[in-house]
């Protein structure tokens, strides 16, 4: 397990890229998503490719710490997360009291091995939703969400 540690000291746990793999093998993900996981060491933006999913990007720091620093403004709320790989600023929002999580990746090995584990990881008692899919398709598929 590795933790992210923010500017105040805050921790919020996530799978390592062993455990990622471990869940992969265990869970028949090669044979699930195997045109998927062929690109995994790429991370260029390549049109319905992997576009690196499994990392923590640099900008979840910065997000994270303005999550931290304005718990009050997910409190309660539905929060909405796109191309979350890790999703760590919405398992942080889920941290502060967020009600209803909807995270999107574009790929389904991503929320299955690495986002919606990371929730698992933390304490929080809100409602999570994952999906892959393009970002074309949210709107459709929250409909009448608020």
């Amino acid at each position: 397990m590795n933790v992210l540690k923010l500017t105040n000291g805050r921790e919020i746990s996530y799978l390592n890229e062993v455990e990622v793999q471990i869940g992969i093998d265990e869970n028949d993900g090669e044979e699930k998503y195997g045109s998927e996981l062929k690109n995994v060491e790429k991370s260029d933006i390549t049109v319905h490719k992997y576009e690196g999913g499994f990392k923590i990007w640099e900008c979840t720091i910065d997000l994270c710490d303005f999550i931290e620093e304005n718990p009050s403004f997910f409190a309660g709320k539905s929060v909405l997360e796109l191309g979350c790989g890790a999703a760590l600023p919405a398992v942080l929002t889920a941290i502060h009291g967020a009600k209803e999580i909807f995270v999107q990746d574009f790929n389904a090995s991503v929320i299955e091995f690495f986002t919606l584990p990371n929730f698992e990881s933390n304490e929080h008692v809100a409602k999570v939703e994952g999906a892959a899919m393009g970002w074309d398709e949210v709107p459709q598929k929250l409909n009448g969400r608020k």
